[in-house]
């Protein structure tokens, strides 16, 4: 599987389109990343950024191990399922990098924490309409949201967002499950998360409590 095939598949489900390609901003190089962080990086994928004035330079960092894991992985559960953080990764540095430039093409601030959101609900989302029967849904749900560890070397501040962050996509994932067909050619599912992917962070949050209830 390569990069450009999961922008695609995100620009399509959710009818956006960027009008840049991925692979153009990747970079799988150590070295590189520590020149501009003036320290070795500690996650297996970021996406760096900086802004300069009217500009918004962007790399998105997918260590070499991870990427060699991924490219070998194809659309079955099972080739998923033998690499699936491998995946995961890759799919949450796409799905940053797709919501990052979207967004800026349209002048839209984004918060971290909105990002974070969004990238946990695109990596069940693209995985769970793979033809997914109900028992591998609850499976993928649990392997997401349930059995999932934490960086040691994360701030408290990060720490808190990416646990909201968690916790809110899986609610909303869990009403996703239990309220859709997940295909990807069921429209009413399109729909929805077309309306979801326009949101920001107040909005999503906001709506992920009002389906709950």
């Amino acid at each position: 599987m390569q990069l450009q095939e999961l922008q695609s598949d995100l620009e399509r489900r959710y009818d956006v389109n960027v009008p840049y390609s991925v692979d153009e901003f990747f970079c799988n190089d150590t070295d590189t990343i520590l020149n501009c962080l003036g320290r070795h990086p500690t996650a297996t994928e970021m996406l760096l950024i900086r802004e300069d004035g009217d500009n918004l330079d962007l790399t998105l960092y997918i260590d070499k191990q991870t990427m060699s894991r991924f490219d070998e992985t194809n659309r079955e559960l099972s080739s998923i399922n033998r690499h699936f953080s491998e995946y995961c990764a890759a799919v949450e540095g796409v799905s940053h990098f797709v919501y990052l430039t979207w967004n800026a093409g349209y002048n839209k601030a984004v918060k971290l924490l909105e990002m974070e959101i969004q990238a946990e609900v695109d990596k069940f989302v693209v995985t769970a309409t793979h033809s997914l029967q109900q028992e591998d849904i609850r499976e993928l749900l649990s392997r997401l949201f349930d059995n999932i560890r934490y960086r040691t070397d994360l701030s408290d501040e990060e720490r808190v967002r990416y646990e909201q962050a968690n916790l809110l996509a899986s609610q909303y994932c869990n009403w996703l499950a239990e309220s859709f067909e997940l295909s990807a050619a069921d429209t009413a599912l399109r729909a929805e998360l077309a309306r979801f992917y326009r949101m920001n962070s107040r909005r999503k949050i906001a709506h992920i409590r009002k389906v709950m209830h």
